[in-house]
């Protein structure tokens, strides 16, 4: 019964998908490494990131992202909303290797940085809702973030397990009172997972592998090479 349940779950899900979530919208990438650019894109009223953080906006305001001076932009996205400008990104460190990433708000004519919290896992991903619930996640975590104040409503870790291993997502969906996360371990021939959580408990209430007789939502949009 409770398997049955849960495929229920998934099919009115995905079923909504179109309507439940929007992701972020990735911006177009320009060279590699520490001389890349990424273009700002329709909607957005970004002109152009560095790969150092320094945000130049179309209105010719400077800003810039809570990079490490060690650290490098990998990838860049952006999603225009009534209550501001969300960036998400990731970065790499060119001292270690590592990798990780953060989400900041900016708003009001000037850009005014809002708030920027840290990401601490990479494979970053992140969509809004139409209830404005911000919704993020890495390898091994996913989470919600309240969009006024930046901090994590919820935060469930401990996600990379080998039998329940969540790295590369897609976009997560809005059921009722719950929200769906689907996403693969990145192993080539690894299945599908779907974790349920409470969309205001932060509660896990599955984790499973999907039957693959379920449809899944679509994929995050990556990297967009080349500036026009």
């Amino acid at each position: 019964m409770l398997r049955y349940s849960l495929a229920v779950l998934a099919l009115a899900a995905v079923a909504n998908v179109a309507a439940a979530t929007a992701p972020f919208q990735s911006l177009p990438k320009l060279g590699d490494e520490e001389s890349a650019v990424f273009c700002g894109v329709q909607g957005a009223s970004v002109a152009q990131v560095d790969a150092d953080g320094r945000i130049q906006w179309q209105t010719n305001g400077v800003t810039r992202l809570p990079l490490q001076r060690t650290e490098t932009l990998d990838w860049v996205w952006v999603h225009a909303h009534p209550t501001g400008l969300y960036i998400a990104y990731e970065a790499t460190d060119r001292t270690s290797d590592g990798s990780g990433g953060g989400i900041c708000k900016y708003a009001g004519p000037d850009h005014r940085q809002a708030w920027c919290t840290q990401i601490p896992a990479f494979n970053v991903v992140a969509a809004m809702s139409d209830s404005a619930s911000l919704y993020i996640a890495g390898i091994g975590m996913a989470a919600r973030i309240n969009i006024q104040t930046g901090k994590y409503v919820w935060k469930v870790d401990g996600l990379y397990e080998k039998d329940h291993a969540f790295n590369s997502f897609r976009v997560p969906v809005e059921d009722g009172s719950n929200v769906v996360f689907y996403a693969a371990a990145g192993t080539k021939g690894s299945s599908t997972k779907r974790l349920v959580i409470g969309a205001n408990s932060g509660r896990v209430i599955a984790n499973e592998a999907v039957d693959l007789a379920i449809d899944l939502p679509p994929a995050f949009p990556r990297l967009v090479h080349g500036c026009k």
